[in-house]
């Protein structure tokens, strides 16, 4: 009798002791500082224009883009999400040359860096699907008539938005993918008109503090 109740003492004890286990690791799946790492293929394109009008995009060609991150996220209730993040990212992406009336015009993406919202739905204890939303600005240069009228680099504000999802390895390791745009704002570099886009997909390792 006395070794029945010891074995559901004991049965009891554990059970609780996994319930509270899971609970402290659901709570903390996504909320806290981190700062991590990423890797991607980004498609770069730009458009060109000059005085009378006549556009082209660019042609777009994948280049492999690294780069690093910090943010802070919480859970509001069991379900919803609220995060924030900085990032930066290193490029090298070179844009063909192309042809706006009788002007030859070609580029290169540099780097760029941003701000961004980042709201999200916890799926499961492990699971975070997140939209990203926000602003920044990309490096590009701007080479006109195959560089004969020099190479002019610029920084071109930029509107950013994306979908991306969260796998928690441990309660300190996430792994990510996301998918994001970055539109940026219509300048005028070396005599012509300039916009910048990239869309591109990542994956990313974080550590949480």
């Amino acid at each position: 009798m006395r070794s029945t109740a010891f074995r559901t003492s004991v049965i009891a004890g554990a059970l609780a002791l996994v319930t509270a286990s899971a609970s402290v690791f659901a709570q903390s799946v996504a909320g806290g500082a981190y700062v991590g790492g990423s890797v991607g293929l980004q498609s770069p394109g730009a458009r060109f224009s000059d005085a009378s009008a006549t556009a082209t995009f660019g042609a777009t060609s994948h280049s492999f883009v690294p780069g690093f991150f910090a943010g802070y996220g919480q859970v509001l209730n069991k379900a919803l999400y609220l995060g924030a993040e900085v990032g930066y990212q290193f490029s090298g992406a070179e844009l063909d040359d192309t042809t706006v009336t009788t002007t030859r015009a070609s580029g290169k993406i540099k780097n760029a860096w941003e701000i961004t919202a980042v709201p999200g739905v916890v799926l499961s204890d492990r699971i975070l699907a997140y939209a990203r939303l926000g602003f920044g600005s990309i490096k590009a240069e701007s080479r006109v008539n195959g560089g004969l009228n020099g190479t002019v680099s610029a920084d071109f504000n930029t509107f950013i938005y994306g979908v991306g999802t969260t796998y928690q390895i441990s309660p300190q390791l996430l792994l990510r993918g996301e998918w994001t745009v970055t539109d940026g704002q219509e300048k005028t570099v070396n005599g012509l008109r300039v916009q910048v886009r990239t869309t591109g997909f990542n994956v990313g390792l974080a550590y949480r503090f």
